[in-house]
This record gives C-alpha cells, sequence and structure tokens, in this order.
C-alpha cells in the first residue's frame, strides 16, 4: 500500500515529498520514494576522472582560488547566498563545471561543493521522486560528502511552503533546512530550482526499520526529544508540518560514540497557516490523522497542530516498534481506506491496550487518540519525554 497522497482527497498521486539528504536512499518503494539507481557509466581506468590531464586536478584549488577571489572582490560572494561557478567546458573538459559556493553567514570560511561528473563510476546519484532527483555533493576542500542538491524536475515547481520554511528555520538544529537558488543552465537554456543541505546520511526508517539498527531506551528517547523540538519550533511560529512520518526524520547515527543527531525534514506540504485557514488532507497514509482523511480538510491552525501530533505519534510508535508501521488503514489488497474512529480500532490493529502499556506507550496512545482535541499540545509532549 502506498504511503502518500496529495491535496483534496484520499488519492494516492505521484510521489511528491522531497527529500534533502541522502537518506533517501533507504526508501521503500511506496513510501513518497522510488528506490533505484541510473545507469551506471562506462568504468574509467587510471584517475576517477577518465581522460582528465594531471595538470587539471592538481590546479583545481588554484584555479577556484583565484575565482572566488575575484567574486568576493566584485561582491558577487555574499553571507549565506550561494552563487554557481561554472569552469569552461573547452578548457576543463573532464572536470565538473557547475560547483556551488557557499559562503556561510557569519562564518570566515567558504565552501566549494562539487557536483559529480558524468565521467565518473560513482556519479553521485540518490534518489528520484515526482518532484525533484537528488543527488551528492563532495566538498572540494575536504574531500568529503558534506551536502545534497535536490533539483526540481523541468516539468514541476518548487513547493513555495519549502521555500519559505528553507528561510525560516535555516537555522535551528532540529530542522534539516539549508539554501534554495534558482539560476540559468546554459545548455538546457532553462531556470533551475535547487535546494542544498546537509548530508545526514540515513533517515530512521532506513536505520531502525530496514537496517534494524538497535537503539537503547535513552538514545531512543533523545532521537523522540530532538524530532519533538523541531516540531515545536514549527508551531511556535504559525507552521505546520503536515508531512511527519519516519523517512522525514534525518539521522546520523554514530555507533562508537553512541550519539545520534536527528532532524526534521521534507517542508513540501509545510506552511503559515492563520487560525481559519483551510487544510486540505495530505501526507503519508499511515501517518495522517483520522479527520482528515474522513473530512477531506481541517479548520485553522490548532487543528493542524493536532495533524501533526498524530503523526509524529505514529512515528514513536514505528521507531519504538522497529518495524513498519502496524496501525495501516487498510489491508494491502483493500484499496478503501479506513482510518481508526476510536480507540478500539487501535487495540484492533495492534497498539497495547491501557493495563499493558509503557508509560511511553501511553503518552503515544493520547496522542493518536482518534479524537483530535484530546491530543496533547506540543509542549505537553516535551515535558512527558523529559
Amino acid at each position: 500500500m502506498q504511503r502518500s497522497f496529495s491535496l483534496g482527497a484520499i488519492k494516492t498521486p505521484s510521489k511528491t515529498s522531497y527529500l534533502t539528504s541522502s537518506a533517501e536512499i533507504g526508501n521503500s518503494a511506496g513510501r513518497e520514494f522510488k528506490k533505484g539507481s541510473r545507469k551506471s557509466p562506462a568504468k574509467t581506468a587510471g584517475s576517477i576522472f577518465s581522460k582528465q590531464k594531471k595538470s587539471e586536478t592538481e590546479n583545481i584549488e588554484q584555479i577556484f582560488a583565484e575565482k572566488v577571489k575575484k567574486l568576493i572582490s566584485k561582491r558577487k560572494i555574499k553571507d549565506g547566498c550561494p552563487v554557481v561557478v561554472k569552469l569552461s567546458k573547452i578548457k576543463y573538459q573532464n572536470l565538473s563545471h557547475s560547483y556551488f559556493v557557499i559562503k556561510e553567514s557569519g562564518k570566515n570560511e567558504i565552501r566549494i561543493l562539487q557536483q559529480f561528473h558524468k565521467s565518473l563510476k560513482e556519479n553521485g546519484f540518490l534518489a528520484e521522486g515526482g518532484q525533484k532527483v537528488i543527488h551528492k555533493l563532495k566538498c572540494l576542500i575536504t574531500g568529503k560528502i558534506t551536502d545534497v542538491r535536490a533539483v526540481i524536475k523541468p516539468s514541476e515547481k518548487a513547493a513555495k511552503g519549502a521555500i519559505k520554511a528553507f528561510q525560516k528555520f535555516k537555522d535551528d538544529p532540529n530542522l534539516c533546512t539549508g539554501y534554495f537558488l534558482t539560476y540559468t543552465s546554459k545548455k538546457l537554456h532553462k531556470k533551475k530550482e535547487v535546494f542544498l543541505s546537509p548530508n545526514m546520511e540515513k533517515d530512521l526508517f532506513k536505520l531502525l526499520i530496514r537496517e534494524g539498527v538497535k537503539l537503547d531506551d535513552d538514545l531512543l528517547l533523545d532521537a523522540m526529544k530532538q524530532i519533538t523540538l523541531g516540531l515545536k519550533t514549527m508551531h511556535d511560529n504559525g507552521w505546520t508540518h503536515m508531512d511527519v512520518k519516519t523517512e522525514n526524520c534525518f539521522a546520523y547515527y554514530n555507533e562508537e560514540t553512541k550519539t545520534i543527531d536527528v532532524r526534521l525534514a521534507d517542508f513540501d506540504f509545510s506552511e503559515k497557516v492563520s487560525p481559519y485557514k483551510v487544510i486540505e488532507a495530505r501526507g503519508s497514509l499511515p501517518f495522517v490523522a483520522p479527520e482528515l482523511l474522513i473530512f477531506c480538510s481541517v479548520n485553522g491552525l490548532e487543528a493542524g497542530k493536532k495533524c501533526d501530533i498524530y503523526s509524529l505519534g505514529m512515528v514513536f510508535w514505528e521507531i519504538l516498534e522497529g518495524q513498519e508501521n502496524c496501525l495501516n488503514f487498510a489491508n494491502p489488497d483493500d484499496t478503501n481506506v479506513s482510518p481508526p474512529r476510536m480507540y478500539v480500532d487501535l487495540y484492533l490493529r495492534g497498539f497495547p491496550e491501557p493495563e499493558y502499556q509503557t508509560p511511553l506507550e501511553m503518552l503515544i496512545h493520547e496522542m493518536i487518540n482518534p479524537i483530535a482535541e484530546r491530543r496533547p499540545t506540543i509542549d505537553q509532549v516535551i515535558a512527558k519525554l523529559e
């Protein structure tokens, strides 16, 4: 059963969620993104560049040092405003021709992000969705994969909510944002829309469910707190996320130090909501609040927040169990959506009954209450996680 649908109905549409990290590489079919890869280019011999002159790689940093110096002197590189720098295709035939140059706000450093050249065996491809194609970016200075880029397909247009969210929440440590920029492709003679964001390696679905990594209770609780704090930032600023799910919780897990960094991501369905604005049904089916599926919309910010709380509770339940959500709305062969309307519906689908619940399961039980008004607020969730 597909887990994604878009505005206005309980239809399963083209997969439209945006993933800003290499987390997408592990997503299963039907959970927003297609897993797969493009055809690999022919293997290269010698250096990693197939026909590249030795001098080209030796002087690449010097080439960019000069280019960036000129751009800064002309004030074309400003704090927090990425630019695209191109190399001459005639002079440097076997190097990537487009690079992203970023001068971080408040920091005396510049990052040069290299796109993988088509002649490489590793072309940097991560995933492809209905709207975007995702590739890795390598920092020219450190040689490490530090960022990813998501290019909007020519037939699509970047979601306004995602662009505004990137700008609004850029520096929040619990939200996976970055930069949005546009530039004109000389080859295609078309404008390109691109999201740049940190490489977080994996999402919680891939880490905990596909790979079966087991986190101890304290670390699992820490991961839940980080996701909740990210959502709290949005709610406190009058925003709803509307697509909270395990695949949209990007994670970097250090097995040696037993630490985890989790950030809430994918803002395609996010928006700043007024008290009376109608929010149409959207999201990924096992995580969508029953009232959205029953009535196809809810009214206002507070109602939208309750939908997010439900989705967050379903995320908690999925990662606590370490298996794909067992509270699916329908059998795999059943196309009819049947959201839970009462607690008994949850028990029939596998959720523990009250007398058998742990304190964490009791919190989740409150969060996924079929009656929206009885769900806790984001602040109440945080207080109970402490």
